[in-house]
């Protein structure tokens, strides 16, 4: 490997630099706009793609506690991050329903407002049963919501993308009948 030397006098040049320039422009503003946290995000990322093309590409996990920067990169910028939560205890079923239900929703073929709505609920319940100490009464009106965007759904089956959609629906709605602790 390459014997690399520091320059640190030209380090220090540059920071004099910069700090002139924040002294006289004052100080450095970056307007950030935060994306919803979505349940995607409790689910592995792969194949997420960010591009932008003009200026910062910040990433920030829904608690704030991570941040990644990338800025004036040449060339492919690859970063990650893994975050796990624990479950709240008694909710781990409902955690696996919500996640298949998530996962299959394409094949349901539910219309898209209310696959964007399911998909925002679902997000809801998912951020609650990673609390310490979830809100029960939102989790139960949460559940009661999904199963009644699928109920809808499944009482006119004919509606269904296909047979295998009109199962996930059924599944979905046993399971989440099944899913909250006594």
């Amino acid at each position: 490997m390459a014997n690399i030397k520091i320059n640190h006098q030209a380090l220090r040049k540059m920071q004099r630099d910069m700090q002139r320039s924040l002294d006289r422009n004052g100080p450095l503003r970056i307007p950030v706009v935060a994306e919803p946290v979505t349940a995607a995000a409790f689910a592995p990322m792969m194949g997420a793609v960010t591009n932008n093309y003009n200026g910062p590409v910040v990433q920030q996990t829904g608690d704030g506690n991570t941040v990644q920067l990338a800025w004036n990169n040449s060339g492919t910028v690859n970063q990650g991050q893994a975050s796990t939560r624990q479950i709240a205890p008694g909710y781990e079923q409902l955690a696996v329903v919500l996640a298949e239900l998530l996962a299959n929703l394409p094949v349901i073929g539910l219309p898209a407002d209310q696959e964007t709505d399911v998909r925002d609920t679902i997000d809801s319940v998912m951020t609650e049963i990673v609390r310490e100490e979830p809100d029960p009464g939102m989790i139960r009106r949460g559940r009661a919501a999904i199963k009644g965007y699928l109920s809808d759904f499944a009482s006119s089956v004919a509606q269904a993308a296909t047979t295998e959609g009109a199962q996930i629906v059924r599944t979905a709605i046993e399971g989440l009948s099944n899913a909250l602790p006594s």
